[in-house]
């Protein structure tokens, strides 16, 4: 019994002052989780966990962020929550200890789940662990001002705070006040250039690209973070993803398709988006056949939650430009029976699928063209619909037509007075389902306006843009319309 309570002492006594060390072997673990080798990281990570290296915790944290992130499946989301209870407190054990990688890793493992939280939409619980990642990350700062990781972190935070909900911002605004993304994302340009943090650079490019790509139309900067990448998507899988979201905001699908092209095959794990990509990537260019392949690819082997719908609606309009409606029929009864409709992508697909027959097939061409931005192409398409359209009796491709001819006129850069002519054609028709046409055309012209310092016809459209209702991407239109109403307000 003596000899019991003796070795409980002494377990007890290692927790108290566990070491954190970021040793050649926890770095070497750490660049293989980066590369997605789990199966290399987790033999380093035992040997450290051994000898009471508790930055291993950290380590395991970040493979079961990366399977939630790519694997996309919510058991591993569920994993990753039971196993942060147990790391934490394991962590908290720890009594004795001058390393700034402990308050650090607490706040990492916070700041992971955070965004776990939010990929899985579970906003209270994302709020609550960037309350806690921030709180850890300032009482580290102040302890060791000179642990440029915290720097790292808090404006990787302050960027994540751009993802979160507007209903969920009032708690962090009061714990946030000094918030400033521009700031924040300087501070992490100032990382990436520092040589000395470059085992972190992939890290923070792929959680970067991630939550800043969606929000950002700074091109400048979207060319600085892929400039940092440079050859180095052909050697890690995160960084070919990373860039293949840059290019894709930036309007390269050329570029696109050769990163995808040229995937690193050395991660023990697969990440079949890049295949959902990859098919997109060739559906933009009108590649048909090989769009086709790597949707079936992506579709046969992908058991994540996601893009199942969004997917069997790529194929079946595949079938449907190429004249198979026995095929096309197939993947439309697919959308109904398979998938989810967590994001918006599902959701659109499983609502244009309904009236897929009655589509116009140049506009789709023309459609996938300006999504590739393929601007010329995507308007000869246009143009080969000619006079037809002002006989068209279905009102949503009426209004489809009129708005994806002025948002090629404005990606060739046509005078404005042209461009809201034609938006002004998209508000006539009267589609019979709720679209996004018309609202995004009033946006338009309001932002037209507001440029040219008409102020009043601006307030006008953007008053317009408000009274629609119930409608695709209806968040992020309204969101700006009435940012648009508030910066004209104050002129």
């Amino acid at each position: 019994m003596k000899f019991k309570f003796t070795l409980i002492l002494f377990l007890g006594c290692l927790n108290a002052i566990a070491s954190f060390d970021m040793n050649k072997n926890m770095q070497d673990a750490y660049l293989s989780i980066i590369n997605l080798d789990f199966d290399n990281a987790k033999e380093k990570i035992e040997i450290e966990k051994k000898i009471g290296n508790k930055i291993s915790l950290l380590h395991e944290n970040y493979i079961d962020v990366f399977k939630v992130f790519v694997l996309d499946q919510k058991k591993y989301y569920q994993k990753l929550n039971s196993n942060k209870i147990r790391r934490l407190e394991s962590l908290n054990k720890v009594t004795e200890n001058t390393s700034p990688y402990l308050l650090y890793t607490k706040a990492e493992i916070h700041l992971q789940s955070a965004y776990c939280h939010l990929k899985f939409n579970n906003y209270t619980k994302a709020v609550y662990d960037i309350i806690r990642s921030y709180n850890y990350l300032l009482e580290n700062k102040k302890k060791y001002p000179e642990f440029i990781l915290n720097d790292k972190s808090i404006s990787l935070i302050n960027i994540l705070l751009s993802n979160v909900p507007k209903d969920y911002m009032w708690t962090l605004d009061l714990l946030f006040l000094d918030f400033d993304i521009d700031n924040s994302v300087l501070q992490i340009e100032n990382i990436l250039n520092n040589d000395s943090l470059s085992i972190f650079h992939t890290e923070t490019l792929f959680f970067m690209t991630i939550f800043q790509a969606k929000v950002t139309n700074d091109n400048h900067k979207l060319t600085f973070y892929l400039n940092k990448i440079g050859e180095g998507y052909k050697e890690n899988i995160l960084l070919n993803y990373t860039a293949v979201l840059i290019l894709k905001k930036l309007g390269k699908n050329n570029l696109c398709l050769d990163v995808l092209n040229n995937r690193p095959k050395n991660n023990s794990i697969p990440f079949y988006y890049l295949d959902y990509l990859h098919g997109l990537s060739y559906l933009y260019n009108l590649e048909l056949s090989k769009a086709k392949y790597y949707f079936e690819f992506f579709i046969n082997n992908f058991r994540g939650r996601n893009f199942i719908k969004s997917t069997y609606f790529y194929l079946a309009c595949i079938e449907y430009i190429s004249d198979n409606e026995n095929k096309m029929n197939n993947y439309l009864e697919s959308i109904k029976n398979y998938g989810n409709t967590f994001i918006n992508k599902d959701k659109i697909a499983l609502k244009q699928s309904i009236n897929l027959s009655l589509y116009n097939k140049f506009l789709l061409r023309g459609r996938f063209l300006y999504d590739g931005a393929y601007y010329q192409r995507a308007l000869n398409e246009l143009n080969k619909i000619g006079h037809e359209i002002n006989f068209s009796s279905n009102g949503n491709t009426i209004s489809e037509y009129w708005y994806r001819r002025a948002r090629i006129f404005q990606k060739l850069e046509k005078s404005n007075n042209e461009i809201i002519s034609l938006f002004k054609k998209s508000l006539v028709s009267t589609p019979n389902i709720s679209t996004h046409f018309q609202p995004m055309s009033s946006l338009q012209i309001a932002l037209i306006y507001e440029l040219e310092n008409d102020y009043a016809n601006s307030k006008v459209f953007f008053d317009k843009c408000l009274k629609y209702k119930s409608y695709d991407y209806e968040k992020s239109i309204r969101k700006r319309a009435k940012e648009g109403l508030k910066r004209i307000s104050n002129i």
